[in-house]
């Protein structure tokens, strides 16, 4: 089948072939309009659009109108407002307002990419969008196109949302896009502050993370009393072969009016790697001018910038056309002004035609018709373009690749005569063709016949005074139409299951028939559906197909299938009975899961479509069966949901079929078991006294006989009894629906509570006692009291101020499983003995001692060295420091005393003192 169409093939080895006529048709200024098609612009009217700066256009291969926006409308190709396409987050006044780029992979679907407004209004209801993006689909509206609702005005980020002036931005007004060096994706790449960003979009989309450039030229965001952003304004392009980048800031300051600001503007030269997306070296060529337009020549040799001069208050003086010559060893001094003219700075646009236009602000464009060539040669005609309609400032961008034009052919797919035709106006007196399979030609503009479909390197090198110049190598592709099965293929679905459930008629998933009318492997084809055959033979851009999902018109409808090799226009038609079978009424047993959690459970449906096909006795080899979130999704088998199925309770629907034929489509229940409450990690802190112990499971007892317990103990009953501590664990399995949990039970023995030992410290005023307990418990806290068992018990261990005597020390645990209590005698006795009759410490004898709660022996009183000086009664006088009736002289004594409570334990108390005699 023989398609024509122009290709577009970079100097990237590349599969995607991409026609330049994308770029054929233009929207700009107040309803202007022009049609490159024929070679030369003319004309073209019903435009909607009105922009002082910001347009993007697009169209197909062939060069039909597709549609065209300001960056905040979308129109079609009949100038009426596309589907969903108003409201978009461009404005008419950037620059750049938009730019528009085919998703790769993809005949039908485009990405429109808008820059928003520079005005800077601080207002949450009106802020600065920035860029976004929104996919159009040229399928809906009947062919007319849409955006898709979900896929509108999705935000990328450009800026450092922790830096407030940068948030509130977001972007400068520039975007352009270039192929990427594997010759099927591109790179969307725009500017802000200090950072290139280079989007790479590929047949998965927009990659939301880009690739940062930091350039090291800062153009902060600067705003005037308007809240303008002076510093966004001004082109930015990338050349034809993907390797410079070229950027003008209008301005890098910004202020009132008549400051002179607009004397700040720069033009930075830089290289761009079409494989990472990287940005580096460079180049400032013009500085203290207020630049706007900037465009490269078709072969990536030339720059030209288009720049306004404004004398210090801000009053246009003149704007001039630069050349720059990029193949210079200097290329800032290979500066050449092109023309001067009274007329401010406009836009310039590279056309497919190889010459270069630029915006005047009238009913006219300028033209450099020779851009390749150097200085006055470049042939700059001004004014030379009359329009139906007035040019502003701006005109549309393209991707940048779309003119890296030498050669182009048509027909392309096996069978078909492949014209070749030369696309440059470059002179030349002779050419050669070399058509990559052994054949050659002279002729300016051969045809050739392969003998094989495959990618062939097709050479052109022209020849001008017998000397070959300009070879240019391109790979291009002859492409086998698809194989299809010759024979009608019969999509057979269940009928509806309603009052009409055997009058033929249903609905069809027509993708389903798709592998079963080819051997090509799907994900290298395009596919469209149509009701009549010459319409699907005849609808070159494939608008007027039929919807995937078809319900049809008549029992045993016969539709089209029309499959296109990926990248090509080459197709073969197939064709397809729709026959609608009476279903099956499936009646589906309830399907059990156990809760994870939040209500969801884990549903197998692998386990449960073996389970189905046992129960219905299905044949194994030839039944699918899938699992869909509604009915409709199962008639269609559409979004099968997984064998391992997350899921809250709710009926899904399970599609049958034997063979190629529709057996049922049956409801199924997901019902999650929730499991009685039980405590997964239980502690009991059980007394020493209170075994033997029970442990339950926790399942009540009218819910037991649904349950199956195991034990580590080796019981299967729902309660145990432990005689000693540790962890016991039992597994709960529900028996219908084999849900289980693990409880643990960690009993933890708190032991009788027993005082190692008391100790007492003198203190100024009385005593300190401190408790010091055996085997204490980490998990136990223990209460301590004194003397009395009824007191208020204290959690510290320590008690000061107890006076001399006897005490009864009593604990517990937090527990209460023991309280144990404790004797013990504080001996209390004076430091020294002054025997002089003053009526203070004339004898010396022990304290504290009650004879009621106590026995003492006598108590013997020793010198230094030990010699037993008197023994006297604990309940006499005392000492009253004479020895043998002698008073004896000032010097220390030791003390010796056994005391006996009421339970027989003796306790022996030693101490010393001092005999002063003054």
């Amino acid at each position: 089948m023989k398609v024509k169409y122009f290709l577009f093939i970079c100097l990237f080895i590349t599969t995607q072939l991409i026609a330049q006529k994308e770029a054929s048709n233009w929207f700009f200024g107040v309803n202007a309009g022009l049609n490159f098609n024929s070679g030369v612009p003319t004309n073209k009217n019903g435009s909607t659009l009105i922009s002082n700066e910001g347009c993007a256009t697009i169209s197909d291969r062939n060069g039909n109108l597709l549609f065209y926006s300001d960056g905040n409308t979308i129109w079609n190709r009949n100038h009426d407002v596309l589907l969903n396409g108003d409201n978009l987050l461009g404005h008419h006044s950037s620059t750049q307002a938009a730019l528009i780029i085919p998703k790769p992979g993809s005949r039908t679907l485009y990405y429109v990419l808008t820059v928003d407004k520079p005005n800077y209004y601080l207002t949450e209801d009106d802020p600065i969008s920035g860029l976004n993006y929104s996919l159009v689909d040229m399928t809906l509206d009947g062919g007319l196109g849409g955006v898709i609702t979900n896929q509108k005005n999705q935000h990328l980020l450009t800026y450092n949302p922790n830096n407030f002036l940068e948030k509130e931005f977001k972007c400068s007004e520039k975007i352009t896009a270039v192929l990427h060096a594997d010759g099927i994706s591109y790179w969307a790449i725009t500017h802000f502050v200090d950072r290139f960003y280079a989007f790479k979009i590929d047949a998965n989309g927009i990659q939301p993370n880009p690739t940062i450039s930091t350039t090291g030229q800062t153009i902060n965001p600067a705003f005037d009393d308007d809240g303008i952003n002076k510093t966004a304004i001004g082109y930015l392009k990338a050349s034809p072969n993907g390797e410079k980048l070229a950027i003008a800031h209008s301005s890098t300051t910004a202020g009132s009016p008549r400051t002179g600001t607009k004397k700040s503007g720069k033009v930075f030269l830089y290289n761009f790697n079409a494989t990472t997306g990287a940005v580096t070296s460079a180049q400032n060529l013009i500085s203290s001018e207020y630049p706007y337009g900037v465009e490269f020549s078709p072969k990536s040799e030339k720059l030209y910038i288009t720049s306004s001069i404004f004398n210090k208050d801000d009053i246009l003086e003149k704007s001039n056309l630069y050349q720059f010559n990029l193949s210079a060893n200097d290329v800032k001094s290979s500066k050449k002004i092109i023309n001067t003219s009274s007329a401010i700075a406009g836009a310039l646009q590279l056309a497919i035609d190889g010459k270069i236009y630029r915006a005047t602000n009238t009913t006219s464009l300028s033209v450099i018709k020779n851009p390749e060539e150097l200085g006055n040669n470049c042939n700059y005609i001004p004014y030379s373009l009359q329009l139906d309609n007035k040019s502003t400032l701006g005109l549309p961008p393209f991707i940048q690749s779309f003119f890296l034009f030498n050669f182009n052919y048509e027909y392309q797919c096996y069978g078909d005569t492949t014209n070749f035709y030369i696309t440059s106006d470059e002179p030349f007196d002779s050419v050669l063709w070399n058509f990559g399979d052994g054949h050659t030609s002279t002729i300016e503009e051969p045809q050739h016949t392969y003998s094989n479909s495959g990618t062939y390197e097709v050479s052109l090198t022209k020849y001008i005074a017998n000397e070959p110049s300009d070879k240019i190598i391109k790979p291009i592709t002859i492409f086998d139409t698809p194989n299809v099965n010759p024979n009608t293929f019969e999509l057979i679905q269940c009928d509806s299951q309603d009052a009409n459930s055997q009058d033929g008629l249903s609905t069809f998933n027509l993708e389903a028939a798709i592998e079963h009318i080819t051997s090509e492997p799907i994900e290298l084809l395009d596919f469209y559906f149509y009701t009549d055959k010459a319409l699907a033979e005849n609808d070159i851009n494939n608008f007027n197909s039929i919807s995937n999902i078809y319900s049809n018109n008549a029992p045993e409808e016969i539709i089209f299938a029309k499959l296109l090799k990926k990248g090509s226009d080459c197709f073969s038609i197939a064709s397809i009975k729709l026959i609608a079978h009476t279903p099956i009424d499936i009646s589906i047993s309830p399907f059990y899961s156990c809760e994870i959690e939040n209500n969801q459970a884990e549903f197998n449906l692998r386990n449960q479509k073996d389970f189905i096909s046992q129960n219905l006795g299905l044949p194994q080899a030839t039944t699918q069966i899938t699992f869909h979130e509604t009915e409709q999704k199962a008639s269609l088998i559409i979004d099968p949901l997984p064998d391992l199925y997350l899921s809250s309770e709710k009926t899904i629907y399970a599609k049958i079929t034997i063979g190629d034929i529709c057996y049922g489509i049956g409801a199924i229940e997901l019902i999650i078991h929730n499991f009685p409450e039980i405590e997964e990690h239980e502690i009991i802190n059980n007394c020493f006294n209170n075994f033997p112990l029970e442990l339950s499971s926790e399942i009540e007892n009218v819910q037991q006989s649904n349950f199956s317990f195991n034990w580590n103990t080796g019981s299967s009953d729902p309660e145990i009894t432990v005689n000693t501590a540790g962890t016991y664990t039992v597994l709960i399995t529900h028996l219908l629906t084999g849900c289980s949990k693990i409880k643990e039970i960690e009993v933890i023995e708190i032991p009788a509570v027993q005082i190692k030992s008391i100790t007492i410290e003198e203190q100024t005023i009385g005593h300190e006692v401190t408790v010091i307990l055996e085997n204490r418990n980490q998990t136990t806290t223990y209460e301590f009291a004194m003397n009395d068992v009824n007191s208020t018990f204290q959690n510290a261990q320590i008690f000061n101020n107890i006076p001399a005597g006897y005490h009864t020390l009593y604990v517990k645990d937090n527990f209460n499983c023991s309280i144990v209590e404790k004797d013990f005698f504080i001996l209390g006795y004076p430091k020294f003995l002054t025997p002089n009759n003053d009526g203070e410490n004339d004898t010396w004898q022990i304290q504290g001692y009650d004879k009621n709660t106590m026995e003492a022996s006598d108590i013997s009183i020793f010198d230094r060295y030990g010699k037993l000086i008197v023994v006297i009664n604990p309940l006499g006088s005392g000492w009253d420091g004479l020895y043998n009736g002698k008073n004896l002289t000032t010097n220390e004594f030791w003390f010796k005393v056994a005391l006996t409570n009421e339970r027989g334990e003796t306790i022996i108390s030693r101490g010393h003192f001092s005999l002063i005699r003054r």
